[in-house]
């Protein structure tokens, strides 16, 4: 999951689309299993 979340720099360090992203990553995984 980690590759697909920018860290700070990258993106300016916005902590909104990261949060965003790390829980679409998480409800994608939990539709997973």
């Amino acid at each position: 999951m980690s590759p697909l979340v920018p860290n700070g720099p990258l993106f300016g360090g916005s902590p909104d689309w990261v949060a965003s992203a790390y829980a679409q990553c998480v409800i994608a995984v939990s539709s997973l299993l």
